[in-house]
């Protein structure tokens, strides 16, 4: 039997997939700096679910007290702290037949799995890092502010050896895949497919197709409001909405604001209710009270949280910068729009509003459709193409 490690700082969806590769007799270690079963005393600070035995996990716990100090004092320390983790999880890999580890903390540890005779994906959840800067600076140069981007040259610099050294480029959306291979990346060293859904989401399309049937179109959004989360652009498509029909359509923000954006947010004064950040075991109430969810980002691997408003049986708008065009199929369990683009979002609101016996029967499609992407079908995937490659001998 082949053995896989998995190694993530942080915790991402890779305790997913190392539960799903558990199932099938594959998971041989799991290399993390935080899995809470390890820590009993900090289950406050996040509660693991997966099911990974304990045995299997090791752990660079003190990685994440130094972090809390290191933060304040070490300029790019995010930077750094990834390096050292990935030299740390280097020297954790022998015996693994196949090797999956994050962007960014891949580098040494591929490197050692190359001298074993390990196979290596790595996972990198967003587009190509030299497109992510691109975009971000476009518009925040349209802004007028200050380009910023989170990835300096020598972040830059890192991935992109990474992305040479991998055996396997995994990412989770056809439109991330694309800016790989239109970088040079070869396509054949680049998988794709949607992530798994998180196994303890609520999939029940009772009541559904009934609920929010009267008043206004209850829109959602959840996540950071930002600009490259395409939030001015929602923004924007409510300020016409109600310029245009009154209050047919509701915005509801749930999530924290980024202060870069702060600026902008007077222009839209009394268009949108904002909840504030909300811990994530609350959300289900914003989600059952919804008609409709929003994904307007301009720049997003895939968008974990599409599912979760699915699995309330949400229909989602989302943009081709994601994992969208990949879970959606277009007036049936959502819509699909093209980024930067604050008009189409308005007209698909618009029509939602209109149609809320059709917006019903779409959200009982969107409950559906979660199911198609368990953890169990995601691994399949991955069992599919270890086959084919004849990485399990």
């Amino acid at each position: 039997m082949k053995k896989i490690t998995i190694s993530t700082y942080g915790k991402f969806d890779l305790f997913r997939w190392a539960e799903g590769f558990e199932r099938r007799g594959l998971l041989y270690r799991v290399l993390t700096d935080f899995y809470s079963p390890k820590i009993p005393f900090l289950e406050w600070r996040r509660k693991d679910t997966e099911n990974i035995p304990k045995e299997k996990v090791k752990l660079l716990f003190l990685a994440r007290i130094f972090d809390v100090i290191a933060r304040r004092y070490i300029k790019d320390f995010a930077y750094y702290e990834q390096v050292f983790f990935d030299a740390w999880a280097s020297r954790h890999i022998d015996g693994s037949d196949i090797v999956i580890t994050r962007s960014m903390c891949a580098l040494k540890t591929m490197e050692a799995a190359k001298r074993i005779g390990a196979k290596t994906v790595m996972y990198r959840g967003s587009s190509h890092i030299e497109f992510q800067k691109e975009e971000r600076e476009r518009e925040y140069r349209k802004l007028g502010l200050v380009p910023r981007t989170t990835n300096s040259d020598k972040k830059i610099k890192r991935e992109l050896k990474e992305y040479e050294l991998c055996d396997v480029l995994f990412t989770p959306s056809s439109f991330s895949a694309k800016t790989y291979a239109e970088r040079g990346v070869p396509e054949d060293k680049i998988v794709h497919f949607p992530l798994s859904a998180a196994e303890d989401l609520v999939i029940s399309s009772a009541g559904i197709s009934e609920k929010n049937k009267n008043g206004p179109l209850e829109v959602l959004y959840v996540g950071s409001l930002s600009i490259m989360k395409g939030a001015l652009y929602l923004l924007e498509a409510i300020k016409k909405i109600k310029k245009e029909s009154g209050d047919n359509v509701r915005l509801t923000v749930v999530g924290p604001v980024d202060p870069e954006i702060k600026k902008f947010l007077g222009k839209y004064d009394g268009i949108f209710e904002y909840a504030g950040a909300v811990r994530h075991h609350l959300l289900g109430e914003y989600y059952q009270k919804s008609s409709v969810f929003v994904f307007p980002t301009l720049d997003d691997g895939f968008g974990q949280v599409m599912f979760e408003a699915m699995s309330h049986g949400l229909p989602v708008i989302a943009t081709t910068h994601s994992g969208g065009p990949d879970i959606i199929e277009e007036g049936v369990n959502g819509f699909i729009i093209p980024p930067y683009n604050s008009e189409a979002l308005a007209e698909k609101l618009l029509y939602c509003a209109k149609n809320r016996a059709l917006i019903g029967q779409m959200g009982v499609q969107a409950a559906g459709t979660v199911k198609e992407y368990s953890v169990d079908k995601f691994t399949d995937r991955w069992m599919d193409f270890f086959e084919k490659e004849n990485w399990l001998g």
